[in-house]
């Protein structure tokens, strides 16, 4: 089996992104591999990675600026917009308006499923990665981190989620 996670850099005014704090303790082998991507609008980063990779499961990691849990986010919206000030356009006009992530979670005491991961990048990667891999075997979930979540915590977390993963091939 194999697992390509990602997260993300810092953004706007942020000095720093959890999840690039998080998954830099995570161990990557010939079955996981992780990668911090630019907080940018590419369809082509997210699609290079995969097509290297080809990985069976994929798991996205995005910074949350508010709450005290994870969001499992479910969601995938087709609109993609810089700003909340910005008019939202469609990321692909042949697609849906929405789609759902094909790897489902359980929420736990430090998480809760969500139907909204926004706008922005987070969704953006999302809504790409899910449709690119429709016709696929690959799995696809999404997680938002509280920009606030401590360090050790989220990286405990990530790695039951990969133990969990990897005990059931």
């Amino acid at each position: 089996m194999k697992i390509f996670i990602y997260g993300f850099k810092p953004f706007k005014q942020y000095k720093e992104n959890v999840t690039q704090k998080i998954l830099k303790h995570i161990n990557q082998n010939k079955h996981i591999k992780v990668k911090i991507f630019d907080v940018l609008f590419d369809k082509n980063m997210f699609i290079t990675e995969i097509e290297n990779f080809n990985p069976d499961i994929i798991l996205g990691f995005g910074q949350y600026p508010r709450g005290k849990k994870i969001r499992i986010e479910r969601t995938a919206k087709n609109i993609m917009a810089h700003s909340k000030k910005d008019i939202a356009e469609k990321i692909n006009s042949e697609l849906p308006s929405k789609i759902y992530s094909t790897l489902k979670f359980k929420p736990d005491n430090l998480s809760r499923v969500t139907y909204n991961a926004g706008t922005y990048v987070c969704n953006f990667s999302m809504f790409v990665n899910i449709s690119h891999t429709t016709n696929s075997s690959t799995k696809y979930a999404f997680f938002h981190i509280p920009a606030s979540f401590d360090v050790k915590t989220g990286v405990n977390w990530v790695n039951n989620i990969l133990k969990n993963q990897i005990s059931k091939t």
